[in-house]
């Protein structure tokens, strides 16, 4: 599928499933990460290292990680982060893949997003050293998505500079 098709999956998706999609999506990135988190961290570039939401993600506790965004803050930013990993090569077939197989079986699950996850998947756009295998679909990430940070970052008004 190509990533205009599969951008075009991702503005069909409704508010509730977008950001059930992202968490789906996240659990099987992290699960298949062969990169260690330090790796990962190492490698942000320092201009985005320079960003509050960073030091802020580096010290986290596990209370702030549990801690949901608003709703109109969750569906911005799960949309955001799902149209960037549709359109970024190296994470689309996996993204494709949680498309495919993806089975909504929370039947009153809220329009919210976890904080940490939203982070995460920040610093996961942001690093320029990531590889993961989920379900035989290889991740190989040489570069950070500028713009993806950039978009992203917007939806943190209180941690910027």
């Amino acid at each position: 599928m190509s990533n205009h098709s599969l951008l075009e999956r991702v503005e069909m998706l409704s508010d509730r499933k977008a950001i059930r999609i992202l968490e789906f999506y996240a659990e099987r990135l992290f699960q298949g990460l062969t990169t260690s988190p330090e790796e990962i961290i190492k490698n942000v570039p320092e201009a985005f290292k320079g960003h509050p939401i960073f030091e802020f993600w580096l010290n986290m506790s596990r209370s702030d990680s549990n801690k949901v965004l608003s709703e109109t803050d969750s569906i911005l930013l799960a949309k955001d982060i799902l149209r960037g990993f549709a359109m970024d090569s190296s994470f689309a077939p996996a993204l494709e893949d949680a498309l495919n197989d993806y089975h909504d079986d929370k039947l009153m699950a809220e329009s919210i997003l976890a904080f940490g996850i939203a982070i995460s998947m920040i610093i996961v756009a942001s690093t320029t050293t990531l590889e993961a295998e989920i379900k035989g679909c290889k991740i190989e990430k040489k570069e950070a998505n500028v713009k993806l940070i950039e978009t992203l970052l917007k939806h943190f008004p209180k941690f910027s500079k």
